[in-house]
Formats: structure tokens, C-alpha cells, sequence
């Protein structure tokens, strides 16, 4: 029973970090919503009210919903490619001269992002070989997928565990000190509405908030889908592998 359990885990673990990345994937096709989080969050009240109060830039209050669109875009396309073109990316308004969008510090940063999001092959393919190797095994022994039930709790448990944490120490105890344990010491990552754009445009932390809540919940549903496919290709392999004995 304890290596049944042992192998449902490791199985469910590896499923949930292909479930993220597939996840991920599908929000940075969509923008990550940003068009949505725009209209119905406080993101749009925040760029009226800051933007006329930058000290290093101007006009950006006077922007379109689809010229912030396209600088998001711009941004996420940016650090989901080793941070090329964070320092090129402008703006530009009536009565105004065209602008960089990004002061130095925030191009510092959102390179620091883009390091880390460059290292997420390191989780992801070993997560994947495994998986490959869990269902490989599955296949040979003519097996079903580990029980969905036992999945669902370690996966709740496993979730609710890192929930009860979370609001124990304070979401923005947790979300600072994430920070300061990801970033290299003297790279300034937070940064006053007044002397960024980037933190204007995304009401920063709201909108991260509104993406990480997406991002757990579709992949909650990929994961899903990937249990049920995968539940189905095994019972199909299962009934050819018989016919063909028979």
C-alpha cells in the first residue's frame, strides 16, 4: 500500500507541474487576460489616478485600453524571451514626444524575471520524464492510472496545506519575502506607483493576484483533462493489447 501511495504521489506531482505549464502556456497566448483584468479590476481607476503622477514620464493616463493591451503584450512577450526588448519597448501620446515605457531599474527587474522563467525547463522536463516513465510503466504492467481519489487528496491536501501557510503568515508577508529569496540582492523589485509604469499599468500586486488565481484554476482543468485522457488511452491500450492475445 505504501508503494501504491508512494506512486500515486509522485504521479499526481509530476501531472500538477505539467498541468502549470500547460497552463501558463495557454495565459501567454491569451495575454494573460489582461484585456479582461483591465475592465473589471481596479487596474484602469489605478492608471487615471497614477499615471498623471509619474515623475519620470507623462501622458500615460492618456493611453487607449488597446495601447495598454499591446504594452502588456509587449512586456510578457519580452520576458518569456531571455528579456529581449524590455528596453525598447514606447509609447507615445498626443502633446507628448514618444517615450520608453520602462525606466532602468524596471528593465533590471523584469530581466531577473525572465532569468527565473528561463530556468522553469529545469522542473518541468524532469516532471515530464517521470510522468513519461510512470505511465510506461502503467502500459507494461497493463494498469490504470493510480486511484483519482487518492490523487485528489494528496492534491487537496498538498493545496490546502500551502493555502493555510499562506494566510497564516500574511499573502503579502509570503509575496515580499518570495522576493527577497528570487532576486538578486540590490536589484530594486518594488517600486512606488509615482516612479513606475510598470507597476501602474498592472495596479502590481493586484493583477498578479488575478493571474495566479487563473492560472491555479485552469490548471486545475488541464490537470483533469490530462487524468481523463490519459485514463482513456490506458483502457484503449489495455482492450487492443487483449484482442490482439486473442
Amino acid at each position: 500500500m505504501y508503494k501504491k501511495n508512494s506512486f500515486a504521489l509522485v504521479y499526481c506531482l509530476s501531472a500538477l507541474i505539467l498541468s502549470f505549464s500547460a497552463a501558463w502556456f495557454c495565459l501567454k497566448e491569451a495575454n494573460f487576460s489582461y484585456s479582461f483584468w483591465h475592465d473589471h479590476t481596479s487596474i484602469k481607476y489605478a492608471i487615471d489616478e497614477y499615471g498623471s503622477q509619474n515623475h519620470f514620464k507623462q501622458g500615460f493616463e492618456l493611453t487607449s485600453k488597446a495601447e495598454r493591451e499591446a504594452l502588456f503584450a509587449q512586456i510578457a512577450q519580452a520576458v518569456v524571451n531571455h528579456g529581449k526588448g524590455l528596453a525598447d519597448i514606447r509609447f507615445k501620446v498626443a502633446g507628448h514626444e514618444s517615450q520608453t515605457l520602462l525606466r532602468e531599474a524596471e528593465v533590471t527587474h523584469l530581466q531577473d524575471v525572465a532569468n527565473l522563467i528561463d530556468l522553469s525547463p529545469l522542473l518541468v522536463i524532469p516532471a515530464l520524464l517521470v510522468w513519461l516513465l510512470q505511465l510506461g510503466f502503467l502500459v507494461l504492467r497493463r494498469l490504470g492510472p493510480p486511484s483519482f481519489v487518492i490523487q485528489s487528496i494528496a492534491l487537496a491536501g498538498g493545496m490546502g496545506l500551502v493555502g493555510l501557510v499562506v494566510l497564516a503568515i500574511g499573502p503579502v508577508k509570503v509575496f515580499n519575502q518570495l522576493h527577497i529569496w528570487a532576486f538578486p540582492a540590490g536589484h530594486q523589485w518594488f517600486f512606488y506607483y509615482q516612479e513606475s509604469l510598470m507597476s501602474t499599468m498592472m495596479h502590481a500586486p493586484i493583477l498578479f493576484g488575478w493571474i495566479a488565481m487563473e492560472w491555479v484554476c485552469l490548471a486545475l482543468v488541464c490537470y483533469g483533462v490530462l487524468q481523463i485522457l490519459t485514463a482513456k488511452g490506458l483502457r484503449l491500450w489495455q482492450a487492443r493489447a487483449a484482442q490482439v492475445e486473442a
